[in-house]
């Protein structure tokens, strides 16, 4: 059967359970750090990153900056969140502030100008703030 027939709600439960199990929070980085994404997700991302060989990847929302970490073993980093991890991963370039905030979407810019790049939006998952 192919996923895409599957009826919203059986996503939606599965999704849910998945999310209370708390498993996506036990996923680790080769140097412990917690990378707090779905292990399918990483997975989804290692094929885009193959196929797309991005420069750089714009992750927003950072939290404790595992996948940020995760994703500099690919490319040039630049990690966005209102506040930056407690123990940051060297090779990952730190923006603080808001994803949404026309200035740093400008300095963001200005950095991958020209490149390709990947832009991870997982930051605040509010309605109105994916919307802007």
């Amino acid at each position: 059967m192919s996923l895409s027939v599957l009826p919203a709600g059986v996503w939606r439960e599965a999704n849910q359970s998945f999310y209370a199990s708390g498993v996506w929070q036990t996923v680790r980085d080769d140097d412990g750090r917690r990378i707090l994404k779905y292990p399918t997700d990483l997975w989804v991302y290692r094929e885009i990153i193959r196929r797309t060989q991005p420069a750089v990847i714009v992750e927003t929302g950072s939290a404790e900056g595992g996948s940020a970490a995760w994703f500099a073993d690919y490319a040039e980093v630049i990690s966005i969140d209102i506040a930056p991890p407690d123990h940051p991963d060297s090779r990952v370039a730190w923006f603080r502030g808001s994803s949404i905030s026309p200035e740093l979407a400008e300095r963001v810019y200005e950095r991958v100008r020209g490149r390709n790049c990947l832009v991870s939006l997982d930051s605040n998952h509010t309605v109105e703030h994916v919307r802007a």
